[in-house]
């Protein structure tokens, strides 16, 4: 079923009725949404800010097409899909997912997304701060965009966490603007590493093909080291 945010600035908790409809603007009152409901944020939810606390795994799917407000807080484990709308704030929205789902960022950015499990798969360029890759979790960027974050968390334990690109052979490009990235545990594929950031394998870590701009854990890329090979 269907559960539409109404009535503007609110807390999305696990009980809270106040602000739930079964249809779009219509009167609130309706059951919080469960783990078998699609959640709607729309034109008809009104503006201001809706904090989600503790929300992990009550809902399906995610669709915030027309909403103008703000979503903050951290909610998790969606196994559907997850849109966001043009219109609204979501920098500081906390999202784990740990099944195979699809993500539509609108243009938006999260404050940080983590992938504990299954594939998340890019429908537009991808834009978060923190972005977390666990053991045997998988993360594929939207071929022939830029998507973009401001720090890299690694599995430190178990298999490779895997980020490649939604089209094999085609590369996506994902930019950092500073620091370092020290890719340990991760398989890359058909990326090209960008933005300023220093990107480098490490323990662990596995080229698998099509990457760009990557360097060793000294810092060398592996351009530079075919270019000084062939000297």
């Amino acid at each position: 079923m269907a559960r539409y945010w109404v009535g503007g600035t609110g807390t999305w908790d696990a009980s809270d009725t106040t602000h739930w409809s079964t249809t779009s603007g219509g009167a609130g009152g309706a059951s919080a949404p469960t783990s078998s409901d699609d959640v709607i944020f729309n034109g008809s939810s009104g503006g201001g800010t809706v904090t989600c606390s503790g929300l992990l795994g009550v809902f399906l799917s995610l669709t915030c097409t027309g909403f103008t407000g703000t979503l903050t807080g951290t909610i998790g484990n969606c196994s559907g899909t997850i849109v966001l709308g043009s219109g609204g704030t979501f920098s500081g929205l906390s999202i784990g997912v740990s099944n195979t789902m699809s993500l539509t960022c609108a243009g938006k950015s999260f404050g940080s997304f983590s992938v504990s499990g299954g594939t998340t798969t890019c429908v537009d360029a991808f834009s978060t701060g923190i972005l977390q890759i666990d053991s045997s979790a998988t993360l594929k960027l939207k071929n022939g965009v830029t998507s973009s974050i401001t720090s890299i968390i690694p599995p430190t334990s178990g298999a490779n966490g895997n980020l490649s690109s939604a089209s094999a052979g085609s590369q996506a490009t994902l930019s950092d603007t500073r620091g370092t990235n020290t890719l340990n545990r991760m398989t890359v594929q058909d990326i090209a590493f960008t933005g300023g950031a220093t990107w480098e394998l490490g323990t662990n870590a596995v080229d698998n093909g099509n990457n760009t701009g990557l360097a060793t854990s000294g810092g060398t890329t592996f351009d530079a080291l075919f270019a000084q090979s062939l000297a």
